[in-house]
C-alpha cells in the first residue's frame, strides 16, 4: 500500500513555534498485477528554537496509481519509520532493525533520537532552521517514538526500540500501558501538522487482545489488535475521520515493560509509546 503526502496550503513558520508540513493529505492507491488486486504530558518537555523565517512547501500534484509495497513482517524487526517524500509526496514504510535509543538511520538519513547533556521525561521539541524535530520521551528505557520534518527535504514518522524477547511475554494476565502519542491529520479543524497527546492501553495476554485509546486535544482513536509473540497488529478508529487505520507494534524491555506502535491509514497517522 503506498501513501502520498500532499500540501493542501502553504504554511509559516511563527515564532517559537515548528516548521509545518502543511494541511496534508493520505491516499492509498492499490495497481492490480496479474490481473487480480494485489501520548503524553507536554509539562516536562524540552524546546530549543534558533530561527524564526519563515518556511513554506510547495504543493505537490497527485498521482493516480502506484505499485503497492512489499508487507514486512514486524516479528524481525525492532521498529518501522514513514519516510514521506520531498519531491514526490509519497509516504514510504521502511522496516527498522536496530536497538540504538541514541539514534537510527533510514535509507541514509541519521535521525537524532537523544543528544547528550540534554534530558526530558517528556517530549524533546527541537526547532533549527527549517527543521522541525520532535522525540519522545526520556521516561522510557526501551523504546522512542518521533517525527522529524525539514523544508525540501524528506519527513519521517517512526517508533523504535529494543523488543521484548518472546520467551518474556506473559502468557496470563493483563497489563495497563499509559504514556505518549503524536497524531498527524489533512483535515482543516487540524491547525497544527503534529498533535501531541496520551496513550491508553490494556494487554490482555491470556486473550493475546491489545485495546485502548490515543488522545489529543482535536481527536480520540480506538485501537483494537491481537498480540503475536511480542509483536501486534489489528486496526484503529479515530472519531474525527472517515478511515480505518493499520495498527502495527511491539512490546519492549524486559517482561513487556514498555509498549510502542503505529497506525497508519489514508487520511492520518498515529504514533503512541506507553509504559507499565
Amino acid at each position: 500500500m503506498d501513501l502520498y503526502f500532499i500540501n493542501l496550503k502553504e504554511q509559516t513558520m511563527k515564532q517559537n513555534t515548528f516548521t509545518k508540513f502543511g494541511v496534508t493529505l493520505f491516499a492509498s492507491l492499490v495497481l492490480a498485477a496479474c490481473g487480480s488486486s494485489g501520548g503524553g504530558d507536554d509539562n516536562n518537555n524540552t524546546s530549543t528554537s534558533t530561527s524564526t523565517s519563515t518556511a513554506t512547501q510547495p504543493e505537490k500534484p497527485s498521482t493516480n496509481t502506484q505499485p503497492t509495497s512489499p508487507t514486512t513482517s514486524t516479528q524481525s524487526t525492532t521498529g518501522k519509520a514513514l519516510v514521506i517524500e520531498a519531491e514526490t509526496a509519497k509516504v514510504t514504510p521502511k522496516p527498522l532493525d536496530t536497538t540504538n535509543l541514541s539514534e537510527i538511520e533510514v535509507d541514509g538519513v541519521k535521525l537524532t533520537i537523544s543528544r547528550p547533556g540534554i534530558y526530558s521525561g517528556g517530549w524533546s521539541l527541537l526547532n533549527i532552521g527549517s527543521t522541525d524535530t520532535q522525540m519522545c520521551c526520556g521516561r522510557y528505557e526501551s523504546v522512542k517514538i518521533g517525527y522529524q520534518s525539514e523544508v525540501g527535504k524528506n519527513g519521517y514518522v517512526f517508533y523504535n526500540g529494543v523488543p521484548t524477547a518472546a520467551n518474556e511475554i506473559p502468557t496470563t494476565g493483563t497489563a495497563t500501558y499509559t504514556g505518549d502519542s503524536l497524531y498527524l491529520s489533512q483535515l482543516e479543524i487540524a491547525e497544527e501538522d503534529t498533535y501531541r497527546g496520551n496513550a491508553n492501553l490494556v494487554a490482555n495476554f491470556a486473550d493475546k487482545t491489545l485495546t485502548g485509546k490515543l488522545t489529543n486535544e482535536i481527536a480520540e482513536v480506538n485501537l483494537d489488535a491481537k498480540i503475536n509473540q511480542n509483536s501486534f497488529t489489528g486496526s484503529a478508529t479515530s472519531n474525527i475521520e472517515k478511515t480505518t487505520a493499520e495498527v502495527e507494534g511491539k512490546f519492549y524491555g524486559k517482561n513487556a515493560q514498555e509498549i510502542g506502535g503505529m497506525a497508519t491509514s489514508e487520511d492520518w497517522i498515529a504514533v503512541f509509546a506507553g509504559k507499565k
